[in-house]
């Protein structure tokens, strides 16, 4: 029979010598992002003039005044941007 401090020492050497592997699905779905993300520029082209980004919000009932404020600052903006490029 072997005593505990040898039972021991055994599972610290085993826990020392394990390898985790990677699964081959694993690698391959890596290899296969890497390849997405390079190819990536190539169909990502810019816009020839600027865009709008648009909001639906509430101008009325609960939360309207929500809509609102954002109305009220979008004007003021525009105001300020009107001065600016004068």
């Amino acid at each position: 029979m072997t005593s505990d401090a040898a039972l021991s020492t055994q599972r610290q050497e085993d826990t020392m010598t394990t390898h985790h592997r990677i699964p081959r699905r694993r690698i391959l779905q890596g290899l296969a992002g890497a390849a997405a993300l390079g190819a990536l520029p190539r169909f990502a082209h810019a816009q020839a003039g600027p865009f709008k980004i648009g909001l639906i919000l509430p101008m009325t009932g609960p939360f309207a005044s929500t809509g609102k404020q954002v109305s009220t600052r979008r004007s003021r903006l525009r105001s300020i941007q009107s001065a600016l490029d004068r």
